[in-house]
């Protein structure tokens, strides 16, 4: 199956994404992270819209691509996550768009348009690999523990999160853990 058999293990025990309570923080989300994954056989930066096109026709193409991608975002979250009682592992991309009646075409022309005003990173990855965190292999065999590496894109936002994050208060960064460890006790 691996040509690493310890990366293997690696991936298995700490990069599956495991839907919790922190991914349905807000209510109108399944999961805030994005889980699973888009599957792509290329690394795709999904870029917005020009700012000049019209309404209308902004509106005509995001809804076709909205209509594209929740189909295979609901094989994706109903075959593809590895708890899943009807999980496929072993479908190729092509097998999965045939069975949703999607043509490849369709599908990375879905992919290359970002649902937002900002551009959207889609990283090369299997249909067996939508519920994988990003991960570095060098740096996951010396960590050794779960890691989310992610492209920045957009300057502000990163910092806002950096700030954000460091400035919380022990007693939240405590509650965290405690939450996060009675999550793995009862998993």
């Amino acid at each position: 199956k691996s040509e690493d058999p310890e990366l293997h293990d690696l991936v298995k025990t700490f990069q599956i994404h495991q839907h919790s309570r922190s991914c349905r923080k807000y209510k109108n989300m399944d999961c805030r992270y994005g889980f699973g994954k888009y599957f792509t056989d290329r690394t795709i930066i999904a870029s917005p819209l020009p700012c000049d096109m019209s309404t209308e026709n902004k509106s005509e193409i995001l809804s076709k691509r909205n209509a594209c991608l929740s189909r295979v975002k609901e094989f994706i979250d109903e075959y593809l996550h590895p708890k899943s009682p009807g999980y496929l592992p072993d479908l190729t991309i092509k097998q999965i768009l045939d069975r949703l009646g999607i043509s490849v075409l369709e599908y990375y022309e879905a992919l290359a348009i970002s649902g937002s005003d900002d551009f959207e990173v889609h990283l090369k990855r299997s249909p067996n690999s939508c519920f994988v965190n990003n991960y570095n292999p060098t740096i996951l065999k010396a960590w050794q523990a779960n890691m989310d590496l992610q492209v920045v894109h957009n300057y502000y936002k990163a910092v806002s999160y950096m700030c954000a994050y460091f400035s919380k208060s022990e007693t939240q960064s405590s509650d965290a853990i405690r939450l996060a460890a009675k999550e793995v006790r009862t998993s």
